[in-house]
C-alpha cells in the first residue's frame, strides 16, 4: 500500500494498473451487470474496495482476523 501511494511508482505504473482496472474491472462490471446491478461499475470498485480491506485486515491480523465470517457476509452480498 505504501507503494501504491507514492506518485512517483503511481506513475511508473500507470499503463500496467489502467490494463488491470480495463480487464478485471471489466470483468467484474459485466458480471455484476448481468446480475442485475444497477451501477455495476461503482459496484465492482466496492467490490475491490470490500477484498483490500479483507486482504488488509488478514495480512494485519492475522488468525484474530473473523476470515470465515467476512468471506460469508461478502458471498451472501454478492450471491456467491
Amino acid at each position: 500500500i505504501s507503494l501504491a501511494v507514492q506518485p512517483d511508482v503511481v506513475k511508473g505504473i500507470k499503463k500496467d494498473m489502467e490494463r488491470l482496472r480495463e480487464g478485471w474491472w471489466g470483468k467484474i462490471s459485466n458480471i455484476l451487470k448481468e446480475s442485475g446491478y444497477k451501477d455495476p461499475e461503482t459496484e465492482a470498485y466496492l467490490l475491490g474496495a470490500i477484498l483490500d480491506g479483507f486482504g488488509l485486515g488478514c495480512i494485519g491480523m492475522g488468525k484474530e482476523y473473523p476470515t470465515e465470517k467476512v468471506k460469508k457476509l461478502i458471498e451472501k452480498k454478492y450471491g456467491l
